[in-house]
């Protein structure tokens, strides 16, 4: 749960964020997200934390059931 949290400039390369709560989370252009790529407003962060998204983000050597 990292709702509410301050994750400007904090380095998700690679992060398992599936079913992460970011509700509320801060985020700034320093923040990179697990591909490696660098968080901006238009960001849909559900890219990295919904398994059902058509786009979700799966780090290498990363399984999710299916």
């Amino acid at each position: 749960n990292l709702a509410d949290a301050d994750l400007r400039g904090v380095n998700f390369t690679q992060a398992h964020l599936a079913h992460a709560r970011l509700e509320g989370a801060q985020f700034d252009e320093t923040t990179i997200l697990p591909d490696e790529s660098h968080w901006t407003p238009q960001t849909n962060l559900r890219r990295f934390t919904d398994p059902d998204h058509p786009d979700f983000y799966r780090p290498p050597g990363y399984w999710y059931g299916d």
